[in-house]
């Protein structure tokens, strides 16, 4: 089967990157020069290797509310080139199937390794299902190849491998890694069906201060979870892992422990005997 190829390029002047007010972590400031239309995205992926960033996923912020409700999916793969000064958008359904579904979802959670890129779960539509859904995947692409393959007008997929785990099917999760485990905390599963009428049924569950904790087994062909374990007790799992609780997650449970800590201390000291 011939792949697809919808690639359009744009290629932007560089503006002053005060002109935008959104800049992103996981980016150069330069790239929201190269490409403006970044300042109107939200909840997609980014990484950056080599000089070169790629972005994909996320929402497009809807400025006519009035012709339609809601933001709009970003269907596009964004590569910039910070030595070329350039940036090109490519279509993300160069990718089939599930893939290509994920790759579009917005709320992904990633992690950049090097050279690899790890994203898991996002929330997208559905071509089969022909609803909203948040996806069971996980999936780990090589940046530098998949870059080059979308650069040349090859077929991309090559260089993604992806595997279905419903433990990690959420969205809009915080996520970081110890060198040896990854840890995925809060986050929540959505789907929103009979998405034609006038009104469609949301459905959503949150996982709210619970940690998920895993290690991903690797090879050149596959992906497998493996050591799962989903911690419901913020002060146990801190307790559990203590110094090699990531710093990302730390940094977002500290409040909620000490918080905690502290209620647990003001219980005990104002509880006294009823006799001496």
């Amino acid at each position: 089967m011939k792949p697809k190829f919808f690639t359009h390029l744009f290629f932007f002047i560089s503006l002053p990157v005060f002109l935008f007010g959104q800049m992103h972590p996981d980016l150069k400031d330069q790239a929201f020069s190269l490409y403006p239309g970044l300042e109107d995205m939200y909840g997609y992926t980014a990484a950056e290797y080599d000089q070169k960033a790629i972005i994909f996923g996320g929402r497009i912020v809807n400025k006519q509310p009035e012709v339609y409700s809601e933001d709009y999916p970003n269907t596009e793969i964004i590569i910039i080139d910070y030595v070329k000064q350039q940036a090109a958008a490519y279509s993300c359904y160069l990718f089939e199937g599930s893939l290509g579904e994920q790759i579009s979802a917005h709320g992904l959670a990633y992690y950049q390794k090097d050279s690899i890129l790890y994203f898991m779960g996002g929330y997208a539509f559905n071509d089969s299902s022909r609803n909203f859904e948040t996806y069971p995947y996980l999936s780990r692409m090589n940046i530098p190849q998949t870059v080059h393959a979308l650069e040349n007008g090859k077929q991309p997929e090559a260089y993604v491998v992806q595997v279905c785990d419903q433990r990690i099917a959420l969205f809009e999760a915080i996520i970081d890694f110890n060198g040896d485990e990854f840890f995925l905390l809060n986050g929540k599963n959505a789907e929103k069906r009979n998405t034609l009428e006038e009104n469609p049924m949301y459905i959503e569950e949150s996982y709210a201060d619970e940690v998920r904790t895993f290690r991903i087994l690797d090879h050149p062909k596959y992906l497998q979870i493996e050591d799962f374990h989903v911690w419901y007790d913020l002060q146990e799992f801190f307790d559990h892992y203590q110094d090699l609780v990531p710093e990302k997650i730390k940094m977002s449970i500290m409040d909620k422990i000490l918080i905690t800590q502290n209620l647990n201390s003001k219980q005990q000291i104002s509880v006294s005997p009823l006799f001496e």
